[in-house]
């Protein structure tokens, strides 16, 4: 279903990334993503596992 999928600026969005973060980290292989036609999505699983990423990466963490 594509309302599952999200663009690469509504994916950056969602992580607070700039798009070209998004897509530069797709092309590293980082971000899964699917391509259909000319356009990226990525899926929803993935944007969760990325957030869930960096919320433990970020505990413990403190700011001055």
């Amino acid at each position: 279903m594509l309302s599952e999928y999200f663009t690469v600026k509504e994916a950056a969005d969602l992580l607070g990334l700039k798009p070209p973060t998004v897509s530069a980290r797709i092309r590293k292989g980082l971000i899964k993503s699917e391509k259909k036609g000319w356009n990226v999505f990525i899926h929803i699983d993935e944007i969760k596992r990325l957030k869930s990423d960096a919320d433990t990466t970020n505990m413990g963490k403190t700011t001055r």
